[in-house]
């Protein structure tokens, strides 16, 4: 009878006797050989591999109770390079005999998998991501295959904002380098502090000046309006930049109208708030960032009235 199964992700069938050790179908037929055979009995682990996400003894796993399920290997840990798993093994000179390593790998990962607290240099490997600047983070190799999925993104969200509130230790531009944009960012989150700022609205069209203004990380909200929907997919991205499409506008008078009448909108703000308003001219112009303003929410609907009178 053919026994139909996956390995590493690739459908295979194997007409071997159903009683047949999985160990040997992979090795012999399969030829994948990173799975060794030890003691035969189940007690070295040098033949562990998984299956549907839990460490097996394929030495002791008859062919046949594999059928519908999928196997790895430790050739499909992480196909092509080595994973985070097998990066710390080399930098703690774990191996000694290299004749168990893959079924010790394989063990380790399983164990991570089912782990629903991290390690340290899980957490370490988070928190250091976030000092340098990363804006985004994402689960990866055996974490994201664990069987926490959900806890395990809880857990990355606790470890991050714990590393972004040790403020001291975040890389930032430096201003020695700074070009007219670069100065703008610098200047316009500096100011978002003395002002207290509600919100920085950006203007733009590659999703530069959102990024350049991310890097300061300010402690307000970055709403970045843009007309391309591609640059708002790539600002989504970006640390505390939140996209918003937006219509073409013809001048700075009607920009500023725009976004005040989109922030009260939201809810972002309430009339009196001070925001600040980054943009380039002329606009709507990819790199041409070279305006900001800091504008006071239903002011000019004050000077309007006064105007009246």
């Amino acid at each position: 009878m053919a026994i139909n199964f996956s390995v590493n992700g690739r459908p295979v069938t194997s007409a071997a006797p159903e009683g047949t050790p999985l160990l040997w179908v992979l090795r012999e037929e399969l030829k994948l050989t990173g799975t060794k055979y030890g003691c035969g009995a189940g007690q070295c682990g040098a033949c562990m591999v998984h299956i549907e996400g839990g460490r097996t003894f394929s030495c002791l796993t008859p062919v046949s109770s594999v059928q519908g399920k999928s196997v790895t290997t430790i050739e499909g840990l992480s196909p092509g390079r080595l994973n985070t798993l097998q990066r710390a093994w080399l930098a703690e000179s774990v191996p000694q005999c290299g004749y168990c390593q893959s079924g010790q790998l394989m063990s380790a990962a399983a164990l991570l998998a089912a782990n629903p607290r991290p390690t340290r240099a899980e957490a370490s490997d988070v928190a250091n991501a976030v000092f340098d600047g990363s804006d985004a983070l994402m689960l990866s190799a055996e974490t994201a295959a664990g069987a926490y999925p959900i806890e395990a993104v809880e857990m990355m969200d606790r470890i991050i904002r714990e590393a972004e509130s040790s403020d001291s230790r975040m890389l930032r531009p430096q201003p020695a380098q700074f070009n007219i944009a670069e100065t703008a960012a610098e200047l316009i989150c500096h100011a978002s502090e003395e002002l207290q700022m509600k919100v920085i609205a950006v203007f733009t069209e590659t999703g530069s000046t959102g990024r350049l203004i991310s890097k300061h990380r300010p402690r307000r909200p970055i709403i970045a309006f843009s007309t391309i929907q591609e640059t708002r997919r790539r600002l989504s991205l970006y640390w505390g930049v939140v996209p918003r499409t937006i219509a073409q506008v013809h001048n700075i008078e009607e920009l500023v109208l725009v976004t005040e009448k989109r922030l009260l909108e939201e809810k972002l703000v309430k009339r009196g708030d001070v925001v600040g308003i980054v943009a380039g001219t002329p606009l709507f112009v990819g790199g041409t960032t070279n305006f900001m303003k800091f504008h006071i929410i239903g002011n000019k609907d004050e000077q309007t009235r006064r105007a009246k009178r």
